[in-house]
C-alpha cells in the first residue's frame, strides 16, 4: 500500500480573528486560529525555561493519567521525559541512574504511596503530586511539593504548575497569555447519557457513528455521545475536522498517513468512503 503523509491546513491559518468572525474565544483567537496559536504560545513561554530541557519523571499507575501527562510534556520543548514508572521501586532505580529535575508523582500507588516515597527521597527533588482524591492535597503541601494536581487536570492547570516551579526556582514566570488561552480552549457540550459533558476540541482524535450513538475518541479515552453525527459535524471547525466516511470524522492534525481507501489517525486505520475520496484528497494534499 502506498502511504502519503497528511498535511494540515492549520499551518497556514491566520493567528488572529477576521473582522467577520463571530466566535467568542478570548484574546482575539477563533476556531480557525486556535491550534496554531496555542502551539506557538506553548513554545514562546519556553524561552523563560532553562536552555537544557527539564528532565521529568512520571510515577503513575493509571494508563489515562500517564497518557495525559505524556501528551502535555510532549507539547513543551523545554521538558524532556526521562521515564514512566508504575511504582516507587522502579522510580528509585531510575533516580539512581538518571538525572531528574521534576517528578510528576501519583499519591495512590501500589505498595509504597507517593507520600511515603516523597518523605524518603532527597529534599531537593522537586515533586508535583497528582491524585484523584482531593483529601490528599494538604498532606502533599506539607512535604514542600511544588504543586498538587487534581485529576483530571487541564493544559492550563498543568502550565500553572510549571509556572509555580519556575517561581520556586527564582526564575521568570511563564507567559501568562499561554496559560489564559489554555484555560479557555474551545469545547463542545455533548449529551452523555442524561448529562451534558464538556469535550475540548483539541483533544479529539476522531468520531465514530454507531447505530444509536457516537463514540468520541479523545487523548484521555472514549466518550459515548447520544447525538446525530451531522449535528456534531456542523459544530466542529471545518478548518480542522474532516468527514472521511458516513461513520467517521477525523481531526486533520492527527492524520499521519492516507491512501485511496484508508486514513491513519495516530495509530488507528479508518476506512475512507468512496464518496469522500475527492474532498479528502483536496484537503490533505494542500
Amino acid at each position: 500500500m502506498n502511504w502519503f503523509p497528511g498535511r494540515s491546513p492549520a499551518a497556514s491559518a491566520s493567528a488572529t480573528c477576521s473582522a467577520v468572525c463571530s466566535c467568542s474565544i478570548p484574546n482575539g483567537t477563533c476556531w480557525s486560529s486556535f491550534p496554531n496559536r496555542i502551539a506557538f504560545l506553548y513554545r514562546l513561554k519556553c524561552t523563560c525555561m532553562p536552555s537544557e530541557p527539564l528532565q521529568c519523571l512520571i510515577v503513575e499507575d493509571e494508563d489515562d493519567a500517564v497518557h495525559i501527562l505524556r501528551t502535555y510534556i510532549a507539547q513543551m520543548p523545554c521538558l524532556s521525559l526521562v521515564a514512566v514508572c508504575r511504582d516507587t521501586i522502579t522510580a528509585d532505580q531510575v533516580l539512581q541512574n538518571q538525572k531528574v529535575d521534576l517528578v510528576f508523582l501519583d499519591i495512590d500507588l501500589p505498595g509504597k504511596s507517593g507520600i511515603e516515597w516523597k518523605r524518603g527521597i532527597a529534599e531537593t527533588m522537586q515533586v508535583i503530586f497528582t491524585t484523584a482524591d482531593v483529601a490528599f492535597g494538604a498532606e502533599g503541601f506539607e512535604l514542600d511539593a511544588v504543586d498538587y494536581l487534581l485529576k483530571p487536570f487541564s493544559y492550563g492547570r498543568f502550565l500553572r504548575s510549571l509556572d509555580r516551579y519556575q517561581r520556586l526556582q527564582g526564575k521568570p514566570a511563564m507567559d501568562s497569555s499561554a496559560v489564559l488561552l489554555a484555560e479557555n480552549r474551545p469545547f463542545l457540550m455533548v449529551r452523555v447519557e442524561r448529562m451534558l459533558r464538556k469535550v475540548y476540541v483539541d483533544e479529539l482524535l476522531y468520531i465514530e457513528a454507531r447505530r444509536n450513538h457516537l463514540l468520541f475518541y479523545l487523548d484521555s479515552g472514549t466518550v459515548k455521545v447520544y447525538q446525530p453525527i451531522r449535528s456534531i459535524e456542523d459544530r466542529l471547525p471545518q478548518a480542522f475536522f474532516l468527514r472521511i466516511h458516513r461513520s467517521f470524522i477525523v481531526a486533520i492534525r492527527r492524520v499521519r498517513a492516507y491512501s485511496s481507501t484508508i486514513i491513519q489517525v495516530e495509530d488507528v486505520r479508518l476506512p475512507l468512503g468512496r464518496s469522500y475520496q475527492s474532498s479528502v484528497q483536496d484537503v490533505l494534499s494542500r
